[in-house]
């Protein structure tokens, strides 16, 4: 039961990490516009978008091996 709680808990943090880059990527996005830096801004766009698939593959999975686990992914950046 332990171990069962543990790895629950794991799902979420693994899934919440991954909305932190993105959001850390995001940040960095903004800045790179700002500074009107076309080849970083491009860079931190597919780093976003990597880190957004990471969030929503994981959670997807979680979902299907854990009757359990509640979803907590929520895409930080919304893309077009």
């Amino acid at each position: 039961m332990e171990e069962l709680s543990l790895t629950e808990h794991e799902m979420i943090w693994t899934t919440r990490f991954f909305m932190h880059q993105e959001m850390q990527w995001a940040s960095r996005l903004k800045d790179a516009k700002a500074r009107r830096f076309t080849g970083p801004a491009a860079y931190c766009e597919k780093q976003i978008s990597m880190w957004q698939e990471f969030g929503r593959t994981a959670d997807s999975q979680f979902e299907g091996a854990s009757r359990t686990y509640s979803s907590c992914w929520k895409p930080a950046v919304l893309t077009a």
